[in-house]
């Protein structure tokens, strides 16, 4: 039997993903790396899909350690009378995101092309996960520049 998804090390990097205080934040990642690292030396045998699955947790919790925390704030519900653009016009064009869709992101350290894998609601606003170059990244909506397409 495939225990992957029951694994203590997937659900450590889940709890990373899915933090939302930066107090916290640190730890989860420490925590996680742990938990690898247990497995890692564990005596039971690790099969191909979780030794892939394993190398990207560790690319991504690298990335997460470096990259500067980012929550995104609560949308405010003023309107902007200036333009024709308004906070419902953004929260409306932010919510047409789905799982499966490509988009570009920007990141502190560039733009990158990324699939949304989970949207998610946490007590700090709307948060999503998308993944690229075999890593995982929570982002906030207004880091999406554009959406090329959902998967079919």
């Amino acid at each position: 039997m495939n225990s992957i998804p029951l694994c203590e090390w997937r659900t450590s990097f889940a709890a990373v993903l899915f933090e939302c205080d930066q107090i916290r934040f640190k730890t989860r990642i420490a925590d996680a790396l742990r938990a690898i690292d247990e497995r890692l030396k564990s005596a039971e045998e690790i099969g191909t899909v979780e030794r892939i699955s394993i190398e990207s947790a560790q690319r991504s919790l690298a990335t997460l350690e470096q990259e500067p925390f980012f929550v995104p704030g609560r949308k405010s519900t003023k309107t902007d009378t200036g333009a024709g653009s308004n906070a419902s016009d953004a929260e409306v064009r932010l919510t047409q995101h789905v799982v499966g869709s490509h988009v570009q992101v920007t990141l502190p350290s560039g733009v990158v092309s990324a699939e949304i894998v989970v949207i998610f609601t946490a007590s700090s606003g709307k948060n999503i996960l998308v993944s690229f170059d075999n890593r995982f990244m929570r982002i906030g909506p207004e880091q999406i520049l554009d959406c090329m397409s959902a998967k079919a």
